[in-house]
């Protein structure tokens, strides 16, 4: 689930990186337009880190993802275009890194004001690596198109020297700005500010349901990575302690046994010079008065060390960069019982049933396309009836009461437009039936075209399974 998850995510991303170029051209034009919706920021800054790990596990690159615990849990901007800016800087700090390590942060940059009678929070998202840097006489000329700071890192790297111009300009759009550190062989840190409308401003995450965890061990050869982890426990009142090796572990749980202050959790990476993380859980388990719950944290190949792991003592393994709500997640379901428990339960994103007796048209003359959507409707609870062409469409129509129609545009003979101005002539109940597009058109003026011509809605293709959710449950009220 995990790995399809990180493939899903992995596809809606490159479908905006492919948008980059014409994102330029309406740029230049002044006909990008800024969205606004709600989302959580937490949850985008996780994924689009996710997306990219596998490239940064494949050059041994450590990756960091820290959000603060405390920032509200919805925010309402564009989130769209806010992993467009993300995306590009974590590509590029990939790209020029080679050995080191990559950190992503998420904070706010001040306190909650008023705006136009709502409230904005300012944000400030960074990327910071230690690759090549910048020299201090190009800083300004990355941000210009097509250009790299040197020619021959174009050669060396790759790249059209797009991704900066058009996150300047997007950050500029969203009312924020990008700045950039760097020293020439000292690595460089991004930072883009942006002012996001909040929509709800308590946690996520809320020290008021921590678990009952007294005292947590932090063992990490990163740095980095301990500090961050350091500071999701005092962010909870959870005392901590660190220890940058196996070895210095083993001397602080003996010294906590002996002074009756024994860690409720030993919170450890797994490859780590010396002694590993299986290997200090070994050491743990020959002294069974010292083994509290063991966390290890380890990178994409996880999976090949499961079976090890809990022979050697280790409850769960979580996949670096680890993510804030899975480890507050877990660590309430290990520690506690009853409603509580539930109530933080880590959330797998399933298929929500909506309806148990209901029947929707589907007309789509793509096979592939209408296996998935067709798929998709069943787990949702519906029946599905198919139709091929707008032809076929018309015909099940007078012989069945569908609730819905999903229709396609492009079709040959009939299309969706001549096909919804035929139903619409049909006297009630099928001449009123709710019309959503499923489309690929997503130009601007698709939707607008598809309302005009008798259609109700519109969901462009490749869909999202909230997107048709949330269209279900809007039209299913009518009918």
């Amino acid at each position: 689930r995990e790995y399809m998850g990180n493939v899903r995510k992995s596809a809606y991303g490159l479908l905006e990186i492919i948008n980059d170029i014409l994102d330029f051209s309406k740029i230049e034009a002044g006909k990008l337009t800024i969205e606004s919706t709600s989302f959580r920021l937490d949850e985008l800054v996780e994924e689009t880190v996710d997306i990219l790990t596998v490239k940064a596990f494949e050059k041994n690159l450590e990756m960091i993802c820290q959000v603060e615990p405390g920032l509200p849990s919805q925010f309402s901007g564009d989130p769209v275009r806010v992993r467009q800016v993300l995306v590009n800087l974590l590509g590029n700090a990939i790209k020029f890194t080679q050995e080191g390590e990559i950190v992503m942060q998420a904070s706010s940059a001040g306190q909650i004001y008023q705006r136009d009678g709502k409230q904005f929070l300012d944000i400030q998202l960074s990327v910071k690596d230690t690759g090549i840097g910048i020299p201090k006489q190009k800083l300004q000329k990355i941000f210009e198109s097509f250009t790299q700071a040197d020619s021959s890192t174009t050669r060396k790297y790759g790249g059209t020297g797009l991704g900066l111009t058009i996150s300047k300009s997007l950050s500029e759009l969203m009312k924020g700005n990008l700045t950039v550190k760097s020293e020439f062989g000292g690595g460089s840190e991004f930072t883009f500010h942006i002012p996001l409308e909040v929509k709800n401003e308590v946690p996520q995450i809320s020290p008021i349901h921590k678990p009952p965890v007294e005292h947590v061990l932090i063992v990490d050869d990163n740095r980095t990575s301990r500090e961050l982890l350091q500071t999701f426990f005092t962010y909870l009142n959870i005392s901590t302690h660190v220890a940058g090796n196996g070895k210095e572990a083993l001397m602080k749980l003996y010294t906590s046994e002996r002074e009756g202050k024994k860690y409720d959790l030993v919170l450890t990476d797994h490859h780590m010079p010396g002694m590993d993380g299986l290997q200090l859980a070994r050491e743990m388990g020959k002294n069974g008065q010292m083994v509290p719950v063991i966390l290890m944290l380890s990178a994409l190949e996880k999976n090949l060390y499961q079976n090890e792991a809990e022979r050697s003592g280790v409850q769960k393994i979580l996949t670096k960069p680890v993510k804030m709500y899975e480890l507050y997640a877990l660590l309430c379901s290990l520690f506690m019982k009853g409603k509580e428990e539930e109530k933080v339960r880590e959330k797998v994103k399933a298929i929500e049933k909506i309806t148990d007796a209901a029947t929707i048209l589907v007309v789509e003359d793509d096979p592939i396309n209408m296996l998935l959507i067709s798929e998709v409707l069943r787990k949702m609870g519906f029946e599905v009836m198919k139709a091929g062409n707008g032809k076929k469409a018309i015909e099940m129509l007078t012989l069945h009461d569908p609730v819905l129609i999903f229709m396609d545009v492009n079709m040959p003979d009939l299309d969706g437009y001549a096909t919804t101005a035929l139903i619409r002539r049909l006297p009630e109940p099928h001449g009123t039936i709710p019309i959503i597009a499923l489309t690929a058109d997503a130009m601007e003026g698709d939707k607008e075209k598809c309302i005009q011509s008798g259609m109700n809605d519109y969901v462009s293709k490749p869909f999202r399974l909230e997107e048709i959710a949330a269209v279900l449950k809007r039209y299913m009220l009518m009918v």
